[in-house]
């Protein structure tokens, strides 16, 4: 990862809310010739259960929603700690 323009914190958030495009953005990966939509199916596949059947309806939509909040309030908590 390209730490000086993309934190460990703000990665760990972008796992959570499974954000593959901002992730293949800064990651250094020597994969998929430049092609950015290359590098985030990667990341997807790489970031996956392993084993495990993908999500579909309601439980996929719970754990989405449920990845979003988390992603934002690790990296907001860890903000806030920092300022007080």
């Amino acid at each position: 990862m390209n730490k000086e323009m993309f934190t460990p914190l703000a990665f760990v958030g972008a796992l959570w809310s499974k954000d593959y495009a901002t992730i293949a953005r800064y990651a250094r990966i020597q994969a998929g010739d430049g092609d950015q939509k290359k590098i985030e199916e990667l990341v997807r596949a790489r970031t996956r259960p392993i084993g495990e059947a993908e999500l579909t309806g309601f439980p996929a939509w719970l754990d989405g929603l449920t990845g979003r909040i988390a992603g934002w309030a690790v990296v907001t908590s860890f903000q806030r700690c920092r300022l007080n």
